[in-house]
């Protein structure tokens, strides 16, 4: 078909209404699948003898693109259908609400638009008009296979975070949302156990949102902010099905502030409040479909990053023969701290890690070795700290990733013998948190105690069996209810360092959990007595090879009661580290994706979650600090 063919029917008298009538019959091959002389008489109140001239001269213009199947007494698109008209599936749904209630219905939570593939949509459409259920082959992300549901599809939703059908599962017993670009294949089924919206509860019950101005508000910007949102005494009441009020609370950024904020809007700009926010709790507390984990793709971050070339700055003589090693870092990079700590331990070096707080009259600071953990060595507690110790110490080590930054300015302003590990900077991290930060780090400092300690450090590549326990701890989480609302208790070996230093960074950097760490046996010996009345928790068990006698009477015991995951680590340091920190990202990940941040950072409120304006690190009394040392 030529475009000379269109346009000659254009010039026809009534050409644009011929046009308008054609392209509905070829919209309706290729999002429902088929048509009927019935439906084209309905839709534009013309005469048998004139849809049967439509349909004709549409045959003309696209001989293969359908053929009439009796049994339904429809046209019916063929294998070989190619469009004519260019369509997209919203407008065809929004400009076709009159139909004879044979479509599949439509409902806007003012979604963005995705692709999706014409037959699936069409498939889903046939078996609605039809009623008849339909299979649908689906990727699954949490399980990283092809799954197989059995569903009655009743409506499309398109939301800002996706688009779903939403139907009856028969597998699973409940009305349940599709992302319907997951969707690889739909074929109609042999049951005739159609279960229609009707007895769709949650989508035929509607709840309010109701939002008002912020508290603190003067009149004059409450009376402004009523007006521009359409307010009625200071109250605008949104009605949304029950299943959409996640949808419609994300698009307006309110998720926050109802699970954390008490229905405060986290973007101080926004200056509303969600009035009832208590009662829409429930119903936001994660996304409605549990098979929503993106893929984290973690392998690439760290294979390139064990291949970088690091910088080296050595100070005019060697550090210590029996160094005394002090590793600060704050949030993030504790994690390196914490490894490099063990890593000396290990191999018999005197050594402690801490944050740069602790510097404030610490201890026997001019004895030891300060190394300063610091991603771009500008952070005002990373300078700060370099300030102090400079002022206190010998030698004096920083892990960095600019060997210019103003944290290396500060030491080389001092006389002090600074050693230097220097990582290339990694990319940009948008993920729950900046993972490859964290990896740079942890990196840098195997490359400082390899450089300036004479430690042997052998890392290997991340094992299949801790890539399937990754794959585990995720699925664990998914059965836990309301995991959000209960304690995540983490048991170890009563070591507290590297590895409960991981958890509980990544989980509170995150914003996602803040866990609780114990001794594995000392918390059988009766800290488990409020678990067990309060019933609020769940338990990962971090085992190493010398607790293993102690994590299967645990196990046991306790999995009868809680729900219990156990995490089997490798006994030597570098290996377990690294392990340890790809579950824990895995597990971090998982928590986010399920609460319906995707995997990216949770929002934040600019008042309590800024860094800046807490306060410098340093003495008022570098005196006292001296006679303490």
């Amino acid at each position: 078909m030529s475009t000379d063919e269109l346009q000659n029917i254009a010039s026809l008298r009534n050409g644009a209404m011929i046009l308008t009538r054609l392209k509905w019959i070829d919209e309706q091959l290729l999002w429902m699948g088929e048509f009927n002389r019935t439906e084209l008489v309905y839709k534009f109140g013309i005469s048998t003898q004139q849809a049967s001239s439509d349909i004709n001269r549409y045959q003309e213009l696209a001989p293969d693109n359908f053929v009439l199947d009796y049994r339904y007494k429809a046209f019916c698109a063929t294998d070989s259908f190619s469009p004519v008209f260019d369509s997209n599936p919203i407008t065809w749904l929004q400009n076709n609400t009159d139909e004879l209630n044979q479509r599949i219905s439509f409902e806007n939570v003012e979604g963005v638009p995705q692709f999706v593939e014409p037959h699936i949509f069409r498939a889903l459409n046939k078996c609605h008009k039809r009623n008849i259920p339909a299979i649908i082959k689906m990727t699954s992300l949490k399980q990283n296979e092809v799954i197989t549901h059995m569903i009655s599809p009743h409506s499309v939703v398109a939301t800002t975070l996706r688009w779903h059908v939403r139907g009856w599962d028969h597998d699973n017993h409940l009305f349940g949302d599709f992302p319907l670009t997951r969707i690889r294949e739909v074929t109609p089924s042999d049951s005739r156990d159609w279960v229609s919206s009707v007895t769709d509860n949650e989508w035929n019950t509607y709840v309010d949102i109701i939002i008002t101005p912020s508290n603190g508000l003067s009149p004059l910007q409450r009376e402004s902010l009523s007006k521009s949102f359409g307010m009625v005494n200071g109250r605008l009441t949104i009605p949304v099905r029950q299943c959409l009020a996640y949808y419609r609370l994300a698009s307006m950024q309110l998720l926050s502030a109802i699970r954390e904020y008490k229905g405060r809007a986290v973007d101080p700009n926004l200056f509303i409040t969600v009035e009832n926010w208590e009662s829409l709790r429930p119903l936001v507390q994660s996304l409605p479909d549990p098979d929503v984990l993106a893929p984290l793709g973690l392998e690439n971050d760290f294979d390139r990053l064990r291949n970088i070339n690091p910088t080296y700055v050595a100070g005019r003589y060697s550090v210590s023969s029996e160094p005394r090693m002090l590793w600060l870092g704050a949030g993030l990079s504790k994690i390196a701290a914490s490894y490099a700590d063990e890593l000396c331990q290990h191999n018999d070096i005197n050594s402690s890690y801490n944050s740069y707080l602790s510097l404030i009259n610490h201890p026997g600071l001019n004895k030891k070795t300060p190394v300063i953990i610091s991603i771009a060595g500008k952070h005002e507690d990373a300078v700060n700290a370099g300030k102090l110790v400079s002022s206190k110490c010998v030698d004096v080590g920083v892990v960095s990733c600019d060997h210019a930054s103003e944290l290396v300015k500060v030491l080389e302003t001092c006389d002090v013998n600074i050693h230097g590990a220097f990582i290339p900077f990694p990319e940009r991290d948008k993920r729950f948190i900046n993972i490859r930060s964290v990896i740079t780090l942890s990196q840098g400092v195997e490359c400082y105690v390899k450089r300036f300690l004479n430690i042997d450090v052998k890392y290997q590549r991340i094992s299949e069996a801790v890539r399937l326990q990754a794959a585990k701890v995720s699925a664990f989480l998914a059965k836990i209810p309301s995991f959000s609302e209960k304690n995540v208790i983490i048991l170890t070996n009563g070591d507290h360092g590297m590895l409960q230093e991981t958890w509980r960074s990544l989980l509170c950097e995150s914003g996602v959990h803040s866990p609780m760490f114990f001794d594995i046996k000392d918390y059988t010996h009766g800290d488990h007595r409020y678990a067990s009345i309060r019933q609020n928790c769940f338990y990962i068990v971090l085992s190493t090879p010398d607790i293993k006698k102690f994590v299967d009477i645990f196990t046991d015991r306790f999995s009868e009661l809680f729900y219990v995951h156990v995490i089997d680590l490798p006994q030597p340091i570098s290996e377990r580290f690294w392990s340890n920190l790809y579950i824990a990202l895995h597990m971090t990940h998982a928590m986010s994706c399920y609460l319906g941040y995707q995997g990216s950072r949770p929002e934040k409120n600019a008042l309590v979650h800024s860094w800046r304006g807490w306060g410098e690190i340093h003495t008022s009394n570098e005196d006292e600090v001296s006679r303490q040392g």
